[in-house]
């Protein structure tokens, strides 16, 4: 049915329910932004954390080291700006070491999660 053969009732009727989707949109995309905002204040504390622990903490993928925290570089010797996020994470592992992080860290590819012995 066009706009031309719906009468005036049926018209507002439309209006109307394009009102309440467009005010239930809005409130969802609200809510929405909220939590976006809660999620950055969480990852933010979270990074704070990381980052004033005591504990060195880092983040390898596909073998290369993508973040270290302040402590990571306190073991090492090395400042943030001394090692790129290329450099391999088994270039921070002792030597005695290795042959059993490689086996792990192979097993984690395929996705077993067994943990290191100690």
């Amino acid at each position: 049915m066009q706009d031309n053969d719906k009468t005036k009732e049926q018209l507002i009727k439309e209006l109307r329910e394009m009102r309440f989707e467009m005010a239930e949109s809005k409130a969802s995309e609200s809510k929405l932004l909220a939590t976006l905002m809660a999620s950055r204040k969480h990852e933010s504390l979270y990074f704070e954390i990381v980052e004033r622990t005591s504990e060195a903490i880092f983040i390898a993928q596909d073998g290369l080291l993508k973040f270290k925290n302040h402590a990571f570089s306190e073991l090492t010797g090395y400042s943030n700006d001394q090692y790129l996020p290329s450099d391999s994470f088994m270039d921070f592992v002792h030597p005695d070491d290795r042959q059993t992080l490689s086996r792990y860290h192979t097993n984690r590819l395929r996705g077993d999660v067994t943990p290191l012995p100690l």
